[in-house]
């Protein structure tokens, strides 16, 4: 973020307020920006009925992200074509993203259709807009009698705005009535966005939470972050090459996955064998199986390595008809193993083996 620098004894003037007035908002609408894109949002703004209910709704406080140029007209003393201070850049031709705020309800009152069986559909849309307001006589600066400020420019008496507001425009449009079922909702006023739906059928005397619709579409900032927790973005991840780099998917998996052997033979042993596991990075494999006789007790059970080092975790004692085991094997990166899981019964009969090996990169 740019700084204004003043020093001791300087002469300030007001284009150093000013400039870092403007600094300062091109910072804010660059991090909106970074989180939110660029496309116009909307937060708060809930429409409800009004209580008691009536033939009018509220719209709650709330707030527009809308993309605009950072000023369009003089700010002050600032000119909008002129450099932006420290950028080879106008604020005509500079856009950022702006938030305009309204922090008091609004009410919009509803009139139902005069024909029975019609109804009509009321549109409120919103838009950013800046305002320059809160018109003041400001004191002026009198060279010739100090003690007695011009009150106004050249002591006119002239009121000049003091605030440049970032405002949310609410609009209220009417659609045309029609046979319920065939009216349709206005046109969305040109730079606006669509947020609201009310229909009011003929013979109505309040709204009610039934009335109310989201307007298609509508960009609601909270139902923006959810899709986005929500919704499936491809995302290309690079192999990892170090201990702290995340790892992708294909390196963790690397060919290896759950492996499911069946004797149904008369042997009394067998084996099952996973593919081969290379590890990305420094890190190690966990490995986990399950085996378990139909036909008798198991008389042992293991997992071997190709690689020295395997650990056991827990690996339960013989003698019952299911035994869940679990291995670890640490790993330096490029390092390969394969594993290989045993299985005796006291009888020969069914049996089953599942062996399910991953890397986990170290931390």
């Amino acid at each position: 973020m740019d700084r204004i620098i003043e020093y001791p004894m300087e002469q300030i003037i007001v284009d150093d307020f000013l400039n870092q007035r403007v600094l300062d908002m091109i910072a804010l609408g660059k991090l909106i920006s970074a989180i939110l894109g660029t496309q116009t949002m909307v937060e708060g703004l809930a429409c409800t009925p009004t209580s008691p209910a009536s033939m009018s709704v509220n719209v709650a406080p709330g707030q527009i992200f809308f993309l605009e140029a950072v000023d369009t007209t003089t700010y002050g003393d600032l000119s909008a074509t002129a450099n932006i201070i420290g950028h080879s850049v106008t604020p005509a031709n500079t856009t950022i993203m702006k938030q305009g705020m309204i922090l008091s309800e609004t009410t919009f009152a509803l009139t139902a259709p005069s024909t029975s069986g019609d109804s009509v559909n009321y549109l409120i849309s919103a838009n950013y807009e800046d305002s320059d307001a809160v018109n003041t006589v400001l004191n002026y600066y009198n060279s010739s009698n100090p003690s007695q400020p011009f009150q106004g420019p050249n002591n006119s008496g002239t009121a000049q705005p003091t605030v440049r507001q970032g405002k949310c425009v609410l609009t209220l449009t009417a659609g045309t009535a029609a046979p319920t079922g065939t009216q349709t909702t206005p046109e969305v006023p040109s730079g606006q966005i669509g947020l609201w739906v009310i229909t009011v059928p003929y013979g109505a005397t309040s709204i009610t939470s039934s009335n109310i619709s989201a307007y298609s579409g509508a960009p609601f900032l909270t139902q923006k972050l959810f899709g986005l927790m929500n919704e499936s973005v491809p995302l290309t991840i690079p192999n990892a090459t170090a201990p702290a780099n995340p790892v992708a998917l294909g390196q963790v998996l690397n060919g290896v996955a759950p492996v499911a052997a069946y004797n149904n033979t008369t042997s009394a042993s067998f084996s099952a064998t996973t593919g081969t596991l290379t590890a990305p990075c420094n890190g190690y494999a966990l490995v986990i199986a399950s085996f378990s006789s139909s036909s008798g007790t198991l008389s042992d059970t293991g997992v071997a390595s190709s690689l020295s080092g395997l650990v056991t975790v827990i690996n339960p004692d013989a003698g019952n008809y299911f035994n869940q085991s679990i291995w670890y094997l640490p790993m330096s990166e490029g390092q390969s193993s394969t594993f290989t899981a045993t299985l005796s019964q006291n009888t020969a009969g069914a049996a089953t083996v599942v062996l399910f090996a991953f890397f986990q990169p170290n931390p």
